[in-house]
């Protein structure tokens, strides 16, 4: 694969706008045919033409480094949906999202949150998904945040990668 993306950054407080993530995310995709998830204050997943944005979680979940974690959770998801990693790469964030939102619900903080996050995750159930589950395609996404903020910022914690039917993830820390 010749494509080079370049992105500078330094850990979790590293910030980019939303639209440079999407853009090498799309490219990303386009160049190496898989399906690439970038995580942030919104997750950006795409398989190059098609953009699906996932809202759910808090912001304590950046402290409490639980990248491998949902990187693991994307790898199960996707090995049980393999044609359908796009799908099955926005459900897993989406899902890790909501089990953190209901782990703040009584986190005092970032150590009772990852317990908490862990307790939900494994106790969520179809319903409760549901109700907390918050996903928009790609027009949507620009119409929601750019019509009302000029720059949205994106902290991003990881780029998740699946290919094909043998998913191989790599979390990449920028």
């Amino acid at each position: 694969m010749d494509t080079k993306i370049n992105f500078e950054g330094k850990g979790a407080d590293s910030l980019h706008e939303s639209v440079d993530a999407l853009e090498a995310a799309k490219s990303l995709a386009q160049a190496s045919g898989a399906v690439v998830a970038v995580s942030g204050a919104m997750d950006i997943v795409t398989d190059g033409n098609q953009v699906i944005g996932a809202h759910n979680g808090v912001p304590m979940m950046q402290k409490i480094t639980s990248g491998c974690s949902v990187t693991a959770l994307i790898a199960a998801f996707v090995a049980v949906e393999p044609t359908h990693a796009l799908e099955a790469a926005v459900s897993a964030l989406s899902i890790f999202g909501v089990a953190g939102e209901l782990g703040m619900e009584s986190a005092k903080g970032p150590a009772s949150l990852r317990v908490n996050l862990i307790d939900s995750l494994c106790g969520l159930d179809e319903g409760t998904v549901l109700k907390f589950f918050h996903y928009f395609e790609a027009e949507e996404f620009y119409s929601r945040y750019y019509s009302q903020t000029p720059k949205l910022l994106v902290n991003l914690h990881y780029v998740i990668i699946v290919h094909g039917s043998n998913p191989f993830i790599c979390g990449l820390m920028f």
